[in-house]
């Protein structure tokens, strides 16, 4: 039995019954003609080569005396839609056993014209999935084609279903097939829509400019129909694909809305799945709703991240294929320059993106087990990877840097050495060498409240090296940077900024730096070296009315004090002690593995407001033979905000005194953090401490 059945929106029905009609969402209207193994005597209304009718009216290989039949095929009548249709697709219910394969091609023809050519319908399932959003399926279940036939004032429409095994015992099955006609002439046409192309808004008016888009509102997108609310994600690749549709289409318009229902009504998906799509005349379509960096459905499993473009026609692994034009080629590569000047990715290079590490503008292919984006386009690719890095040479400067998260404080004290965080993406054209005779690197200056730059201790001038060449795109996230604050209180500007050794300043060359204001306050530490280096030097005594903050400074039990998880975790130990039987170390003992690395212990405390003075004390044992290794003691505020009140690079093998004033920090609870540094290069670095006191005072 031969059906008819309209799409609804959101609902393909494909019940079988006498019932013919059609109906109209909005602008675009659409049917189905479906075969069935509901009544089995559908298979007898068209031609079948060594099939029969299985068990429960499916239609599988004839059996033979030496097993199935190695290929059958079934060819359905000719069905005939209620109204002109400008395009066809495929949908099948089947059952493939391990070596066997079913292959669906489709024609249409005009009422007066002849058939077209047979057109091969892409299994979606061959690259393992649909290519759309996992949670936004079709109401009824199926095999949806990825490809969709094109003709003028279709009338026609018939199917072709090639059976294969490669086991003599298994079969394919095929419990239905649908035609899927859609008419979307009604609309605006290119025409109308070509005149109100514009820029697509950028994050940035700096970089390659936006190529003029058609907007949705222009190619007659109904937006009724977008039920698939937008999710984002920086894109980090560009995925070039082809439609598979008709390369000489008088209006490409109507092609794009013929997509959209099938992605959005059809699919189930709610939406069209490119990001854009181009025409043979250069034309670029607004895709997926939702903007810059809208996340589309169009590559199963790489869709989030990832921009797709959808090349209007077929252009390679098709009868009917053609070389894309260069309108087309031109309009690809201007819309790839822009996506990756605006995220600054490389379209010449390759990165890790999931599971494959992949060049950053790709074609479907390479995702999956698909011809998509055909031969012809894929040997393109090349070429517009070129075109596109052309375009960037063109609009971004050789040294520019785009700054990312950094951890320096607001507020800092005056001649302290902190460690902070940078973090930096290469926005330029130049690639930052990391050694040679003119390497870039990392540094800072101090400039005070009047905008005059501050002399640091050279000991202070800190540069600090690339880990690797980084070209355009490359991101270099700096830890454990020391950074010296000046020695005087007041307000400053911290100006991040790089240097390429030897030629110039980024900042010289128009480069943007990373500035912070900071406040430099006026608690600082003082050392004080003991008499005998391998004996106790007692402090001078505190006053009796003095009240101690300070938990098991002795670290004679386990309480006061978190040991942080850690690479290298914080410890007490028995060698070296200053008094007592256990002491705390921190860092990599001397026979401990080297490794990039913080140690810590914390303890929170509470200091009394109105005291008159308030005293760190503490005995260290330090041993330090990395040069980039480092010992420090801070203070966490009630802000959230740590200050480093001391930091030392000294490899005494000793026990040394030290008194620091925390008198600002009356009246807080702050953290005590004491730790050490490791950079993982040369020597390996601990401390010791023991007797810590916080002494508060009148």
């Amino acid at each position: 039995m031969r059906s008819w059945r309209p799409l609804i929106v959101g609902l393909l029905l494909l019940m079988l019954g006498q019932s013919q009609c059609a109906v109209q969402s909005s602008d675009v209207r659409a049917g189905t003609f479906t075969v069935s193994a509901s009544t089995p005597a559908d298979w007898d209304t068209g031609t079948r080569v060594n099939l029969h009718t299985g068990a429960k009216g499916v239609l599988e290989l004839v059996p033979s005396a030496s097993g199935l039949s190695s290929v059958g095929s079934f060819s359905t009548p000719a069905g005939t839609a209620d109204f002109p249709f400008t395009h066809l697709a495929a949908r099948w219910n089947a059952d493939t056993p391990a070596g066997t394969s079913l292959t669906v091609e489709i024609r249409a023809r005009s009422e007066t014209g002849d058939w077209t050519s047979w057109t091969l319908v892409y299994d979606p399932q061959d690259g393992g999935a649909t290519d759309g959003p996992a949670d936004l399926l079709p109401s009824e279940p199926g095999i949806y084609g990825e490809n969709l036939l094109a003709l003028q004032d279709g009338r026609q429409m018939q199917a072709r279903i090639t059976f294969a095994s490669a086991h003599p015992q298994a079969s394919p099955v095929l419990h239905s097939i649908s035609l899927i006609y859609i008419d979307a002439s009604q609309g605006p046409t290119l025409d109308t829509a070509a005149p109100k192309a514009r820029p697509a808004s950028s994050l940035s008016a700096d970089g390659v400019p936006a190529p003029s888009i058609i907007p949705r509102t222009a190619w007659g997108a109904d937006e009724s129909q977008m039920d698939w609310p937008p999710d984002y994600s920086p894109v980090r690749k560009v995925v070039i694909h082809h439609t598979v549709t008709e390369n000489d289409e008088p209006d490409p318009a109507v092609t794009v809305r013929a997509i959209y229902y099938y992605h959005a009504i059809v699919r189930g998906w709610g939406d069209i799945g490119y990001n854009y799509l181009v025409d043979r005349f250069g034309n670029i379509y607004e895709g997926r709703s939702g903007g810059l960096d809208v996340v589309g459905g169009h590559v199963y499993g790489y869709n989030v991240g990832s921009l797709g473009i959808g090349s209007l026609g077929a252009f390679g692994n098709t009868g009917t294929s053609v070389e894309p034009s260069p309108a087309m080629l031109d309009s690809i590569s201007a819309l790839s320059a822009w996506t990756a000047s605006r995220r600054l990715f490389h379209p010449l290079a390759a990165s890790q993106f999931y599971d494959q590490y992949s060049l950053n503008l790709t074609g479907h292919r390479d995702y999956g087990s698909t011809a998509c984006p055909g031969d012809f386009l894929y040997s393109d690719l090349p070429s517009i990877r070129a075109a596109a890095w052309a375009q960037l040479g063109a609009h971004h400067p050789a040294y520019a840097a785009a700054w990312g998260e950094h951890t320096a404080p607001e507020r800092m004290l005056a001649g302290t050495t902190l460690v902070v965080s940078v973090a930096v993406q290469n926005a330029g054209t130049l690639e930052w060498p990391a050694g040679g005779s003119n390497p870039v690197r990392l540094g800072y200056h101090w400039y005070d409240a009047a905008g005059q730059s501050v002399a640091l201790p050279s000991s202070g001038d800190d540069r600090s090296a690339l880990p690797a060449d980084s070209p355009f795109g490359a991101e270099i996230a700096w830890t454990g940077l020391p950074l010296a604050v000046p020695e005087t209180p007041g307000t400053y500007r911290l100006s991040w900024d790089l240097v390429h050794e030897g030629v110039t300043w980024f900042a010289d060359q128009e480069s943007a730096t990373l500035d912070v204001s900071v406040v430099v306050t006026g608690i600082q530490g003082h050392s004080y070296l003991p008499a005998v280096m391998f004996g106790r030097t007692e402090p001078t005594p505190a006053p009796d009315d003095c009240s101690q903050q300070i938990i098991n400074g002795g670290f004679e039990t386990d309480e006061g004090w978190t040991l942080n998880d850690t690479p290298a975790d914080a410890y007490y130990t028995s060698d070296p002690v200053q008094t007592g039987q256990r002491a705390l170390r921190v860092g990599i003992p001397p026979t401990g593995q080297n490794q990039f690395s913080y140690s810590s212990a914390d303890q929170v405390i509470t200091i009394p407001a109105g005291r008159g003075r308030v005293t760190l004390s503490f005995w260290r044992y330090p041993l330090a033979a990395g040069d980039g290794d480092f010992h420090y003691i801070m203070v966490g505020d009630e802000d959230g905000a740590w200050h480093t009140v001391f930091s030392r690079r000294e490899n005494a093998g000793a026990w040394l005194y030290e008194e620091l004033d925390l008198s600002g920090y009356s009246g807080q609870t702050v953290t005590l953090r004491i730790g050490a540094f490791n950079d993982g290069s040369g020597g390996v670095t601990s401390l010791a401490v023991d007797e810590v006191s916080i002494l508060a005072c009148p």
